[in-house]
């Protein structure tokens, strides 16, 4: 057998080169007062050139396993080298919640895609719980640091997100199951963690919306008058977004993802009269809401398209 050699083409070449120049041109040196600083800086400097090195000679097969999913010889690099990477690499800031929510939802489309090809067993559903699990304690300890620093609705924000994706992709993969007909016992176990995950989720949202007003006080009224900025641009993206694949949903789906979101408008239209009122938490908490219901919109639309799947419910108002 033929081995098939990776690498990377000109062109890949010359955009990770363009970047380490980019980087080496906005990082200037900087002038240290103390031999501990520059000891510092070196293993700084030191750990961001192995990883450059690393980059070039491992790229290649980087980019491969990216597609790659459970159970593929490839996923553990994917997981413990491509995302590792890109959280953890000394020159940028600390990560974000918004990066490991994203791996959580990356880790429940890694399952639908499973469940559809029937490979979704007992093995790798445990696999996926967790590192499910990981994602979301990291969301949360993440979450839970900068809200002491800097911004105290940001759990609220965290967990309205992450229970959004648990309930939408929990609904997706039930749906897929019972598509199939014969649910593997891999499914099964799947669906009844994420089910118990987005309680869990959901307990710890309302738990941070009752702390909100201790925590934000001074700054309620601004960030509620943002927080309803942000729920009108995403409604704006989503109807875009709907409009956008109209030609590759049903009719009947089509309408049904419009009411829903005339259903989160209606949540906005509660929350202007609640910030109008100085009703600041409780419009922030309606904002958010609306927020949450256009993401599991959003996802559910995505699988309706790829997954062939219909699980959009009509929201109540």
């Amino acid at each position: 057998m033929t081995k098939q050699k990776i690498s990377l083409n000109h062109k890949e070449r010359e955009g990770l080169r363009d970047s380490m120049i980019h980087f080496i041109k906005t990082n200037p040196p900087i002038t240290l007062k103390s031999t501990r600083q520059k000891s510092k800086l070196l293993l700084k400097y030191a750990s961001i050139t192995s990883v450059i090195v690393m980059l070039f000679g491992f790229a290649g097969i980087s980019f491969a396993a990216q597609n790659s999913l459970p159970g593929d010889f490839m996923y553990p690099l994917k997981i413990r080298l491509n995302e590792k990477i890109l959280a953890f690499m000394p020159f940028l800031d600390e990560p974000k919640p918004s990066y490991y929510l994203y791996l959580a939802h990356l880790r429940l489309e890694e399952a639908e895609q499973l469940a559809v090809q029937g490979k979704l067993n007992k093995k790798l559903s445990k696999k996926i719980v967790s590192l499910l699990n990981e994602h979301i304690t990291d969301a949360k300890n993440s979450s839970k640091a900068t809200e002491n620093k800097s911004k105290a609705n940001l759990l609220v924000e965290t967990s309205s997100s992450l229970e959004a994706s648990l309930s939408a992709h929990g609904k997706i993969l039930s749906k897929l199951a019972d598509n199939r007909g014969k649910t593997s016992e891999g499914v099964k176990n799947m669906v009844r963690e994420i089910q118990n995950k987005t309680e869990e989720t959901k307990q710890m949202r309302q738990d941070s919306e009752k702390k909100l007003s201790v925590g934000f006080a001074s700054n309620m009224k601004a960030d509620s008058e943002k927080k309803a900025a942000e729920a009108e641009n995403n409604l704006i993206g989503a109807i875009n977004f709907i409009d956008s694949k109209k030609g590759y949903l049903s009719e009947d789906f089509y309408i049904l993802a419009k009411t829903n979101i005339h259903n989160a408008n209606s949540l906005i239209i509660q929350g202007q009269t609640k910030l109008q009122l100085g009703e600041y938490k409780e419009a922030f908490i309606l904002f958010q809401e609306a927020i949450r219901t256009i993401e599991e919109i959003k996802i559910n639309v995505d699988a309706a398209i790829h997954l062939k799947v219909n699980v959009l419910p009509i929201l109540n108002q």
